[in-house]
């Protein structure tokens, strides 16, 4: 049996030293881009959900300040005491979230995905012509997803992203072949990133269509929507709105909130809506690329975010925060949807280009209220909708991010959005959860943004850990 290193990959993937192992579907040894493609597309089981072999994160989604857990009530899911340890760490922000022999799926799941497409992107020169699948768009679709998964690990387990420490900040290890015996330190900031460019850059040459029926497979629309966040995360807002438009250009639609009603009103978007398909493993019209887990959110929204809400006129508020009184719960907001979501939705590439028409050199007023006015027709009542007037650069960045904030709820990219705005004085913040009868507070540019190691990975491999109180 081959030592576990680092990627900690063969906990759940093999148990001895041929892939053979490890192939899906027969297990038979794959020769074909064909197989290729069914090895990096296979779709499993965690015991509730059918997912796809590309993870989607989990850890974050509990450390914004988008939920709250309730102090007491009927409903156990909600209720601080009850939640498990390690969503009580992430919620409270602890020093470590899962103990040494605990796996942290996150960390897991995405090492994991990438030894698929390392895999796949060393055998694909050599496969067999597919029949089904062309050879430079399976090509493509790996480097997509490794690109993906790198962006998710080093927003997750390094510091945000800043030009002039980049090229010391530690990042996480880059593995960019197959063998699971290769040790690898921890790269830099600006290694992984130049790294996810150059997978993006390579998908944008290879893919060969806009966008694909199954929206868990990539396509050009999806590539140049991640090099737009990859670039607004850089502060790159140039490239940033260069690659929204290109994105843009191959797939644009957004739903129309005014044309969609709920099946069962008392329920919310839990029994569905007619005119907006909630289960993104079909097809949704503003799903740009697919990572989401069919499976509920156990919190409820928290005071902070409803706030944010114009509660009269926004339709996402009458849609997507149902109250829970039916159970038991009254005046709760429970967190049902988009929970464990790391895709890319069409209404983020909007707002992201609003946001870098605002930041280039070169402020374009004009194109970032098209952009924001765009996304608000969508979402607000069309009776009572006004459209933007504000000019002042300052104060129509602020109604662009509360809008981004309000589209990224209860999702990963909310707690990275964070992350990069506390780099600024005027957009940082400071978040305060409270857990039954404590209050807990993580201040902007704390320590704790950046996840922890797991300790099972130090384990098998002797890499330094990131610093935070009580670490």
């Amino acid at each position: 049996m081959k030592k576990i290193i680092y990627i900690l990959i063969l906990l759940s993937l093999c148990s001895c030293n041929n892939f053979v192992d490890i192939v899906p579907k027969g297990k038979r040894i794959p020769k074909s881009v064909d197989d290729l493609a069914q090895i990096m597309n296979i779709a499993e089981s965690d015991g509730n959900n059918s997912t796809p072999t590309h993870y989607s994160i989990t850890n974050p989604a509990a450390m914004t300040d988008d939920i709250q857990y309730v102090k007491n009530g009927p409903i156990a899911p909600w209720i601080f005491s009850k939640i498990s340890e390690p969503y009580r760490n992430k919620y409270t922000w602890a020093p470590y979230i899962y103990s040494v022999n605990e796996v942290d799926p996150d960390w897991n799941g995405l090492y994991r995905s990438n030894y698929f497409l390392n895999y796949v992107l060393e055998e694909i020169d050599n496969a067999e012509d597919g029949k089904a699948n062309d050879r430079d768009d399976v090509k493509g679709q790996a480097y997509f997803h490794r690109a993906m998964n790198y962006f998710l690990l080093v927003n997750e387990y390094a510091v945000q992203y800043n030009k002039s420490t980049a090229v010391s900040d530690l990042a996480v290890p880059l593995a960019l072949e197959s063998d699971i015996n290769k040790s690898h330190p921890r790269s830099t900031v600006e290694d992984v990133y130049q790294a996810i460019l150059s997978d993006l850059q390579n998908a944008t040459s290879l893919l060969k269509k806009d966008y694909n029926t199954y929206n868990h497979i990539p396509g050009l629309a999806a590539a140049y929507s991640l090099l737009a966040r990859t670039y607004l995360f850089m502060g790159d807002y140039d490239k940033a709105y260069i690659a929204a438009n290109e994105a843009l250009a191959k797939k644009s639609t957004l739903v129309d909130y005014n044309t969609i009603t709920l099946k069962v009103p008392t329920l919310g978007a839990a029994a569905g809506i007619v005119g907006y398909e909630i289960n993104n493993t079909a097809i949704n019209a503003e799903v740009m690329y697919m990572r989401q887990r069919t499976k509920n959110g156990e919190s409820v929204m928290s005071e902070d975010l409803k706030s944010q809400f114009d509660k009269a006129n926004d339709l996402r508020y009458k849609f997507f925060t149902p109250d829970i009184a039916i159970l038991g719960m009254k005046g709760y907001n429970a967190a049902l949807n988009y929970w464990q979501h790391s895709g890319i939705m069409t209404v983020e590439v909007w707002l992201t280009k609003a946001e870098a028409a605002l930041r280039k050199k070169n402020p374009d007023i004009n194109e970032a209220i098209l952009a924001l006015d765009y996304v608000r027709q969508h979402r607000y009542l069309k009776a009572t909708y006004v459209p933007t007037t504000e000019t002042d650069p300052a104060k129509l960045l602020a109604t662009v991010l509360r809008e981004r904030r309000l589209e990224t709820r209860f999702n990963s990219l909310r707690w990275f959005d964070l992350k990069r705005l506390n780099k600024n004085a005027s957009t940082a913040k400071t978040l305060v959860h409270t857990g039954g009868d404590v209050q807990y507070t993580l201040e902007p540019e704390n320590p704790k943004y950046v996840l922890p190691i797991p300790l099972n990975v130090l384990q098998f491999q002797n890499l330094p850990q990131n610093p935070a109180p009580g670490r």
